[in-house]
């Protein structure tokens, strides 16, 4: 038999649910508060990924990518984290709507592993050999999208009394805070058909006059209304995720600058409103 057929050039990979492996999994969980994202990874023993991780020939880690930005970063788990590390997304790389989150264990050394019954693999593997090189990846827990809360704000209706071509936009608490946009019968018969460029132009003027309004509601006098925001939970929510603090922020769009604001979020969906 040729000895060649027998190395295995791609390292196979323990996943959420058993594939290559017998039992073994791996995943991981995310917590996050504003731009601070925790992640904690969880892999089960007695497989050879684990016995790499406890050798420190492999090590937990999480991608970061944005797709709208071609910005792709790994950040490994530091040996005295354990399976737990913090990730500080940073506005200039990435494009919060699109930020996509990649929790992998990649191998740090080089190695050729002759497979054995103790990794844990089908019996398929046994004898076979593993090139493993230094960043090959040993566990892939998948892809997770980042769920802005712009998204969740915005439906849209249409409105037989405004003019053709015309739009007007309420602020509505039913009881959750969000913005129904009535759309004249010609522009919400067309709208889909409007080129994504075009669409999402108009979206970011809307997100810009919605943040305005927003800002009125959310001061009272000059000063923050607190009563206003324990009553909107989602409004706080929003405000906190898009800047250092919500008073930077109302003070913002206080001054004009909603629109700029605005321009950071380039997928901004609408929902039918019922």
């Amino acid at each position: 038999m040729n000895a060649a057929r027998n190395i295995l050039h791609q390292a196979p990979l323990v996943r959420k649910k058993p594939e290559s492996y017998l039992k073994a999994c791996y995943a991981a969980s995310f917590d996050r508060e504003r731009f601070v994202i925790r992640v904690r990874h969880r892999l089960s023993e007695s497989n050879l990924v684990h016995q790499l991780v406890k050798a420190g020939k492999a090590q937990y880690g999480c991608e970061i990518i944005s797709p709208r930005t071609f910005y792709r970063e790994f950040f490994p788990v530091q040996p005295e984290d354990g399976v737990q590390q913090v990730l500080k997304i940073d506005e200039a790389d990435i494009a919060l709507d699109d930020t996509i989150l990649h929790p992998i264990i990649v191998s740090t050394d080089e190695d050729n592993i002759e497979v054995c019954k103790g990794h844990g693999l089908h019996e398929f593997f046994t004898g076979k050999f593993i090139e493993v090189l230094p960043g090959t990846i040993l566990a892939d827990g998948g892809y997770f999208g980042l769920i802005h809360e712009v998204g969740k704000m915005f439906s849209k209706y249409e409105d037989s009394s405004l003019p053709e071509g015309t739009y007007k936009l309420e602020q509505v608490h039913d009881p959750a805070l969000h913005f129904s946009i009535g759309l004249a019968p010609d522009l919400h018969a067309n709208f889909e058909n409007i080129s994504p460029e075009k669409r999402q132009i108009f979206l970011t003027g809307i997100l810009a006059n919605a943040l305005e309004m927003l800002g009125r509601s959310c001061l009272k006098e000059d000063e923050i209304d607190e009563e206003f925001l324990e009553k909107h939970p989602r409004a706080r929510k929003l405000l906190e995720s898009l800047g250092e603090n919500i008073e930077a922020v109302l003070d913002e769009i206080k001054n004009g600058g909603a629109a700029k604001i605005a321009s950071h979020y380039r997928t901004i969906k609408m929902t039918p409103q019922k």
